[in-house]
């Protein structure tokens, strides 16, 4: 089964609550802080089903470049999964659309 990587568009009217835009890049930071062990996130086993968030988390890869969150331009957050993910693009959507960033 192929599974192609996942990515959301934020709509370019998504602000922050001081008023400027949501970017593709507050994603990584957002991922990376919460990946860092260090920063004792609740529930980060559910990150775990991106590519490498677990290895990072555990420090098995120091690299943040080889977890599955990057970015391709301003407005679009892209994910890949460890395997096919059925649930992967529903649950970010959710996610995003309760945040009303979509």
């Amino acid at each position: 089964m192929y599974c192609p990587t996942t990515s959301f568009h934020i709509g370019e009217d998504r602000k922050r609550s001081n008023g400027d835009p949501v970017t593709a890049q507050d994603f990584v930071f957002s991922y990376k802080r919460i990946l860092t062990s260090a920063f004792g996130a609740q529930n980060v086993g559910n990150l775990f089903v991106m590519k490498g968030a677990e290895d990072y988390f555990n420090e098995k890869i120091t690299d943040f470049d080889q977890v599955g969150v990057k970015t391709l331009g301003n407005t679009l957050p892209t994910f890949s999964a460890n395997e096919c993910q059925n649930f992967f693009k529903a649950a970010g959507y959710q996610v995003l659309n309760k945040w009303k960033i979509l």
